[in-house]
């Protein structure tokens, strides 16, 4: 750029001396091309059209023309940089030609350039300002063209060197004059600054002053290195400097100081104007707090003052940035409230942010401030009042009076002190006139307007309706209603009913309010007369004492909160009921003033008007509190009150940080986790470096803290434990220590902070048994330990009170149910699950009534595992049933080595049992005879072990039975550990050859007829004995109830029942994948 710029200047330089002369050459004079060559640099002088004007300007005759090219430059429409550039380098090319051009284009410029003139009073506001956007929009255009075509000297000094003034100064002189009206030209000063700055005056921005230091630096850094050897840094920043195009220093040295002086008044008219924004502000929010509301002619201007100064200040932000000068900040040390609403305005968010905190959510804020306008929906006719034209002719007189003071710059004065006189003198005229609010005002006389004919039973249905009144839609309608029915009478009878509101009815409050707001847009004397009836009755329940009026008391001052929230209620109004609570602060003025604040303490305080006097009465309230001895419960709710107005800040808590790895990990488990994502999930965590501690670290972090995920994944999570302990074991361990580990501290803690937590593991728990990560014993323990754990000898009994499980505390039935509800009917088939389900019924016996879902809980438990038993009604005959089955099931898992005579019929059919020794190979040679003596020798050494009992033996007398009672747990957890540490009997079963067994069978058909009835009382075994390569079976007849033989029989029926339970698992299995 700087570069295009030296070539056009010193072309034109030699050209103010010697003219390009085309006078030999054959040159285009005809009108017609010639016009249209003006009529292009009019309509398109853009930088694509610049070739095409170039060279028609070297091909035409235009000595005729110059004025005409001068007018259609001056007019074109300089859209953006590119195409003033262009129309520098087509000006430069006429002036090179044309004597006569530079002087023309120079003087039209400069009359487009000539600052406004309102020397004549004729033209009015909105017409100036018209005039000022039109002009400035025009200059912004031409004072960039206009400096570059200085730059480029197609324009001189000494042009204008009449008044010996040059030219650039003289132009940014006038055009930036410092004056009254000196806001309306900051914007020419920007674009002069920001484009020219560095050329015209000197001033280098700071961001750019502190990158060429930087850059100048690092030059010397590098210089230093190679002191005898010129750099590329050092030519390229020398070549920086010579591309700028060099004005006389005498023109930057007084532009500069022009510019600083300029700033200097830009400042000064800058704090001017906020202080005058300050008292506007002052004015309307005393106005508004002396009369109840703002002219609309006041609140408009401003608005517009406000406007005009937020532009003033931001373009005033960006010429400070290019001369290196700081804005001033506005602050206001008097009161905080000040000035308040410029800040706001500058910054929306926090503009937003302040007027959501005046409500608690958006309903509240749609409620007290968006009320429906009568004026739009009801006949003009209907809503005319002469009360109404009273008040508007006085506060159309007082704020006649109030906008030229205004006009004057000078405050509406009834500052701070004014209303604290005020409230003073209403004080004392209360205090010496006692009784002139029990005096009513006498009825005005009936007008015209009275005389209409409405029915009084409409005026009834009306009032009956308002009790009932309880949203917005039905009092809004109410007051639309009433508009019909509008007579001075029927405001009397409305404002008695509004006032005279049940004292039990504090919820019709806020919709009476929501009334009394909406009717007083129209009719302004229903407002006041329910104020004034409100606080003369404040004043008249101030005067009695006593405790018979509370309910009235606190009934009155909701009422005054709740139509200050509507703006109805005048701000002096309320702050003179806080002042008496708390000159008179004790007894029951404590409750009304903390009522008072819970109800409008909020919005007082988030106001600007009254945020400073409500902060002040709030501390001198707290004082009061730390100084008089006040009991808990009113402490208590002075410190709700406060709180209530000015809640504390808001802890923000730091965000943690994590490694990408586990964002990772976390947003694959807590956001990605799904039905159909699960094994793709489960191939990238098998991808991870499970080596690596701290990847490690975080998959554990992830699996143990089960909770914090969504409930419907908890099953995808036991999938995802079982594929992963395919690959690495250890972590499926893990995983299930630290779920019942977790599940046991929730039974020691108790605390009802983890009762989801809780939920989740037990959750969590269920499905690894479904995925056969865990065993059925262990599901079994976790239910029997729910039950037992912390009761005294692991019986819960319900007259003994356990810490960590109260009677009232209902969770770990709700534990248990979750349990058994996720593992399903897999369990159902375990014969212990009775017999938990019995003691599961002792331990809800043991609460108190459970309430309704607790209820519904068990009810659908008990429908899936034992559809057909009826619950156990009371404690005792739970624990009945529990004994007998733990009975029956000691009984059952015990050896059956005592039978009766009777018994021996039964055991017919399990004569046919066959039982094989085999013996090692290094027996072979042995000989059949000591093999059949040692198995002889066997057989009666275990027949002398043998003990016969009868079945009356073994009945408890009732002494066992209590001594049974009393150790109930120590047998419970007998009979579940017996069986694991008893020695089974090692037996080894092979089939019977079939030439043996046929051999065998043809024998006993010979001699069953003989010995029939020696068979019923033995059992037949087959001993298999082999001697060389040829086996030989002998039958041996053993005794029925011989050890050995009831051995085998149980060993087979233990072995039977097995098989059958596999099978049933299997079956059950399938069908739930099913």
């Amino acid at each position: 750029m700087n570069a295009k710029r030296k070539e056009l200047r010193a072309l034109n330089e030699t050209a103010w001396e010697k003219r390009i002369d085309l006078s030999k050459e054959k040159l285009d004079a005809s009108i017609k091309k010639n016009t249209s060559f003006v009529k292009k640099l009019k309509v398109s002088l853009t930088s694509e059209k610049k070739n095409e004007l170039l060279k028609d300007i070297k091909s035409l005759k235009l000595e005729k023309y110059i004025a005409e090219v001068v007018s259609a430059i001056a007019e074109a429409k300089l859209k953006n940089q590119a195409d003033i550039a262009a129309a520098v380098e087509i000006c430069s090319l006429l002036h090179q030609r044309f004597p006569e051009f530079s002087k023309l284009l120079q003087d039209a410029l400069l009359k487009q350039l000539s600052p406004g003139n309102y020397s004549s009073s004729n033209l009015s506001g909105e017409q100036k300002e018209k005039e000022d956007s039109t002009r400035l929009a025009r200059q912004k255009a031409v004072l960039p063209l206009f400096i570059e075509l200085y730059l480029v000297n197609v324009f001189r000094d000494i042009s204008l060197n009449k008044e010996k003034e040059m030219l650039v100064v003289t132009v940014l002189k006038k055009l930036l004059a410092i004056d009254k009206n000196i806001h309306n030209n900051i914007p020419l000063a920007v674009i002069v600054m920001s484009n020219y700055g560095r050329e015209l005056t000197g001033i280098i921005p700071q961001k750019q002053e502190t990158k060429e230091d930087g850059d100048k630096n690092k030059n010397e850094e590098d210089s230093s290195k190679n002191e005898n050897t010129p750099t590329k840094e050092d030519s390229s920043l020398n070549s920086d400097d010579d591309d700028i195009i060099s004005v006389p220093n005498e023109v930057k040295d007084r532009l500069k100081v022009y510019i600083l002086d300029y700033c200097k008044a830009v400042e000064t008219q800058l704090n001017k104007a906020f202080e005058n924004l300050k008292k506007m502000e002052k004015s309307n929010r005393e106005n508004s707090i002396a009369h109840g509301k703002i002219n609309e002619e006041r609140k408009e201007k401003y608005q517009k003052f406000q406007k005009i100064f937020e532009n003033y200040y931001n373009n005033a932000k960006i010429l400070f940035k290019y001369v290196n000068k700081k804005i001033p900040e506005f602050k206001d040390d008097e009161d905080d409230s000040l000035g308040v609403s410029f800040k706001i305005s500058l910054k929306d968010k926090k503009l937003d942010s302040f007027q959501s905190d005046i409500w608690e959510d958006e309903d509240s804020k749609v409620f007290y401030e968006q009320t429906i306008d009568l004026k739009l929906m009801i006949p003009k006719a209907l809503l005319k009042s002469k009360k109404d034209k009273k008040s508007d002719n006085d506060t159309k007189d007082s704020e006649k009076s109030s906008n030229e003071n205004l006009d004057q710059v000078s405050p509406f004065s009834i500052s701070e002190p004014e209303l604290e006189k005020i409230l003073k003198e209403k004080s004392e005229r209360m205090e010496k006139n006692e009784d002139v609010d029990d005096e009513e005002p006498e009825d005005e006389p009936i007008t015209s307007e009275d005389k209409r004919n409405i029915n009084p039973l409409a005026l009834d249905a009306i009032l009956e309706r308002l009790p009932f009144a309880l949203n917005r839609d039905a009092i809004d309608q109410i007051a639309v209603d009433f508009c019909f029915v509008n007579t001075k009478s029927s405001m009397k009878k409305l404002i008695k009913t509004l006032v005279n509101v049940p004292r039990q009815r504090l919820d019709l409050l806020p919709y009476y309010s929501r009334l009394v707001s909406t009717l007083s847009k129209c009719f302004p004397e229903i407002g006041d007369s329910v104020i004034n009836e409100l606080e003369a009755e404040f004043h008249r329940f101030q005067k009695k004492s006593d405790q018979m009026f509370h309910e009235e008391k606190i009934k009155n001052i909701r009422f005054i909160g709740e139509l200050t929230k509507f703006r109805v209620t005048p701000l002096h109004v309320v702050f003179h009921c806080i002042q008496v609570l708390l000159e008179n602060f004790n007894g029951f003025n404590i409750d009304i003033l903390c009522s008072l604040l819970e109800t409008c303490g909020r919005f007082l305080y988030r106001i600007p008007e009254t945020k400073t006097r409500l902060g002040n009465m709030l501390e001198i309230m707290m004082r009061k509190k730390v100084k008089q001895h006040i009991d808990n419960r009113q402490n208590l709710l002075i410190e709700n009150a406060y709180y209530q107005c000015n809640p504390p800040e808001k802890i923000i808590k730091p965000v943690k940080q994590r490694s990408p790895i586990e964002l990772y990990i976390r947003k694959m488990i807590y956001e990605d986790l799904g039905k159909y994502t699960v094994d793709r999930i489960s191939k990238q965590f098998r991808k991870l470096n499970w080596d690596d501690p701290d990847v490690l670290r975080v998959i554990y972090k992830v699996f143990f803290k089960i909770w914090k995920l969504k409930y419907i994944n908890i099953h995808l999570m036991s999938y995802l434990v079982v594929d992963l302990s395919h690959y690495h074991p250890d972590f499926g361990v893990a995983v299930v220590d630290n779920t019942i580990e977790d599940i046991r501290i929730g039974l020691e803690q108790n605390n009802y902070k983890h009762n989801q937590r809780r939920l989740a593991m037990i959750k969590f728990l269920g499905e690894l048994w479904i995925y056969h990560m865990i065993e059925t014993d262990t599901i079994f323990d976790i239910l029997y330990t729910l039950v037992t754990f912390g009761h005294d000898q692991g019986k819960p009994r319900p007259d003994e009170l356990c810490p960590l499980d109260a009677p009232h505390d209902y969770f770990r039935i709700r534990l248990i149910c979750t349990l058994l509800d996720t593992c399903g009917t897999c369990l159902k088939e375990d014969s212990r699950l009775n017999i938990f389900l019995v003691l599961f019924q002792v331990y809800i016996k043991t609460k108190f009534q459970p309430p309704t879902d607790i209820i519904f809980l068990i009810q659908d438990i008990f429908e899936v595992f034992q559809p057909n038993k009826k619950l156990f009604n009371t404690y005792e005959e739970a624990c009945i049933e529990l004994d007998r089955l733990v009975l029956e099931d000691r009984k059952r898992n015990e050896p059956k080595v005592i039978y009766d005579d009777d018994e021996n019929e039964d055991d017919e059919d399990d004569n046919n049992d066959e039982v094989i020794d085999h013996e090692d190979e290094d027996n072979e040679d042995n000989d059949n005879e000591d093999d059949e003596n040692k198995d002889e020798n066997l057989v009666d050494g275990d027949e002398e072990d043998v003990v016969v009992y009868n079945q009356d033996d073994f009945k408890p007398t009732e002494e066992e039975e209590e001594e049974y009672k009393r150790e109930f747990h120590q047998i419970m957890q007998e009979s579940l550990d017996s069986r694991r540490n008893e020695r089974k009997v090692q037996q080894f079963d092979i089939p019977i050859p079939m030439g043996i067994k046929k051999d065998l069978k043809d024998n006993n058909s010979d001699s069953q007829e003989e010995d029939s009835e020696e068979e019923k009382n033995n059992v037949e075994f087959v001993l298999l004995t082999k001697k060389g390569n040829k086996q030989q079976a002998k039958s041996l007849s053993v005794p029925n109830d011989c050890v050995f033989a009831v051995s085998a029989r149980n060993q087979r029926e233990i072995e039977r029942k097995e098989q059958m339970k596999l099978k049933k698992l299997v079956l059950n299995y399938e069908e739930q994948e099913e």
